[in-house]
């Protein structure tokens, strides 16, 4: 059973630590380096979902595609309303 347990829990800490790592440990000004804030905040939300994940045994897979289509939408409207200004 822990052989099995391993991956899952391998994944978890991969995940933590990307969060971690992308984390403004400085706490620069949000206008600064808006990026940091969003990637860290977008690696958070995956990690939650991990741990639910592994805790519960829901499927994730979903969340996460509807949280990419719902992302990949925003960002699409946004540099095509860009590329109308130009």
């Amino acid at each position: 059973n822990f052989i099995m347990v391993l991956p899952g829990w391998k994944v978890f800490s991969d995940r933590l630590l990307g969060t971690l790592a992308t984390f403004p440990w400085e706490i620069p000004a949000f206008t600064a380096k808006p990026i940091n804030y969003v990637v860290s905040l977008i690696l958070f939300i995956i990690l939650v979902f991990s741990v639910i994940n592994l805790v519960y045994g829901t499927p994730v897979k979903t969340y996460i595609r509807k949280l990419e289509v719902a992302l990949g939408k925003r960002i699409f409207a946004a540099l095509s309303r860009m590329l109308e200004l130009s």
